[in-house]
């Protein structure tokens, strides 16, 4: 004789069933949920080797002693950075900073820069000094005594000093400009225009400390807007600035050196 069929504990008229064929139990809550969330957690932690890995070889590096230049270059000869260095009282505490991150630049230069390309520097305040004449990167740096400080900070002076020390050598493909500053200058703005026009930059670049902030209001309008506006919070990150100039003015990519297996 049969019975009627239960099924999740309703009843299924016009089917038999076996009295010993025990009804399936559904599993509990957790057992149901605990099967997708692990394989949630597994997608997102090879989600997250991936981008490390990806950043290992494709992002920017962390420091210039991780870095390498990837690509053929782009200019046809060398190329030359003119460096200047905001020595007013607001900006005294970052010195030791840009000396640091200079000294990463000459030991990246010596593997993955050219012996003709340049570096330029010259400090200012109320008084604007050369430091360092045009030099090459696979030299030791020789540096002048920096002026002393003057009152007020002007940077068109520091600018037209470094063009008249690189006049005599023209070789330069491509020039850059670092100015090293918090941005508050006291030159006149037509000044400021004039000196970077005559100083034939392929790039000019503004390097402020601090994390954000928007553009000073120096260098705004007609030649001033085209000034790139760059932050760094310390000698690795501004070292890396130096290296993504030179990177952009030969056209190729500043990468994370790979790091060979066994290799240090």
């Amino acid at each position: 004789m049969s019975t009627r069929a239960v099924a999740d504990g309703r009843v299924v008229p016009g089917r038999a069933v076996l009295d010993e064929v025990a009804v399936p139990a559904r599993p509990a809550w957790w057992r149901r949920l605990i099967s997708p969330l692990l394989t949630t957690l597994l997608v997102l932690a090879l989600l997250g080797l991936c981008a490390v890995r990806i950043h290992d070889w494709l992002g920017p590096p962390d420091s210039l002693d991780q870095a390498v230049l990837e690509g053929a270059r782009k200019v046809p000869g060398p190329v030359c950075i003119h460096e200047i260095q905001d020595v007013s009282g607001s900006m005294t505490q970052y010195s030791s900073l840009r000396e640091q991150a200079v000294s990463q630049l000459f030991l990246f230069a010596q593997r993955e820069l050219q012996a003709t390309d340049q570096l330029a520097e010259a400090v200012f305040s109320g008084t604007a000094g050369v430091t360092l004449p045009p030099t090459s990167l696979h030299a030791l740096p020789v540096r002048r005594t920096a002026p002393t400080p003057g009152a007020g900070t002007f940077m068109a002076p520091a600018v037209r000093a470094l063009t008249l020390a690189d006049r005599a050598d023209q070789t330069c493909a491509a020039r850059a400009l670092i100015a090293i500053t918090d941005g508050e200058v006291h030159d006149e703005p037509a000044e400021l225009r004039s000196a970077l026009v005559d100083g034939a930059y392929t790039r000019v670049y503004l390097v402020i400390p601090g994390w954000a902030g928007g553009r000073p209001s120096a260098f705004t309008g007609d030649v001033l807007d085209g000034v790139v506006v760059r932050r760094f919070t310390d000698a690795p990150r501004l070292g890396v600035i130096f290296g993504q100039v030179f990177a952009e003015l030969l056209g190729v990519e500043l990468r994370q050196r790979k790091i060979e297996s066994g290799q240090p």
